[in-house]
């Protein structure tokens, strides 16, 4: 009888402490899943900040290209130059150290001065002559196949002095600032052109248009 006691007595001790162990066991396991709760919810804050951080980034980039579609889609209107082709002229004025403002004002300079050369006595004619360069011929161009003619025309010129003279007559006093974009010359404005447009950051004139109109309708929405 003792022993079976004694073994009754083994047997509730062991039972205890195995459920001890199994409710300290127990007890990690709930704390453990608390503080993995407590790390999958401080996870979520932190991919949710991230992703409206990306979100916000996005919107911001989309934001800038509208705007800066619908600028060059204004600017074509006035100057008659494509956007495709103020595109690569800004990218070109910037690796030359000219601002756009001054290269897209100058070229409607150009024009005029263009247009008032057609009187074969007026002295802008003359510029035109001394360049080698045909004014009828010119006036069939489009504006910037204008400038590039014109570029290299003035880049040819054997002085600065020559070349300052030149850019002046015909882009007004505001010519000087365009020398470094004008000593490209011809070829050289062809090919950063060319450079800008494999980057597929040209705007392109439906894009453009389309902005100008969301631009529109977003203003009228407010």
């Amino acid at each position: 009888m003792a022993s079976i006691a004694n073994l009754i007595v083994s047997i509730i001790a062991e039972t205890g402490a195995f459920e001890t162990d199994m409710g300290r066991v127990g007890k990690k396991q709930t704390a453990l899943m608390k503080q993995m709760e407590r790390e999958a919810a401080v996870a979520g804050k932190a991919i949710g900040v991230a992703f409206l951080a990306v979100a916000t980034a996005a919107t911001a980039m989309v934001a800038k290209s509208v705007s800066a579609a619908e600028k060059l889609h204004d600017l074509s209107t006035t100057t008659g130059i494509s956007t495709e082709a103020l595109s690569q002229l800004k990218y070109i004025s910037e690796q030359s150290g000219v601002s756009f403002e001054a290269l897209t004002g100058s070229v409607s300079k150009m024009q005029k001065s263009l247009i008032a050369a057609r009187d074969s006595t007026s002295s802008t004619n003359d510029m035109f002559t001394r360049l080698g360069l045909s004014v009828t011929e010119l006036l069939k161009l489009s504006p910037e196949e204008q400038f590039a003619e014109i570029a290299g025309a003035i880049s040819n010129l054997g002085t600065a002095a020559e070349r300052t003279a030149a850019a002046q007559a015909i882009f007004s006093k505001s010519g000087a600032q365009l020398l470094p974009v004008l000593a490209l010359g011809k070829e050289g404005i062809r090919d950063l052109g060319l450079e800008f447009s494999k980057t597929g950051a040209v705007i392109s004139t439906e894009f453009a248009r389309d902005a100008d109109t969301f631009s529109d309708n977003l203003g009228k929405m407010k």
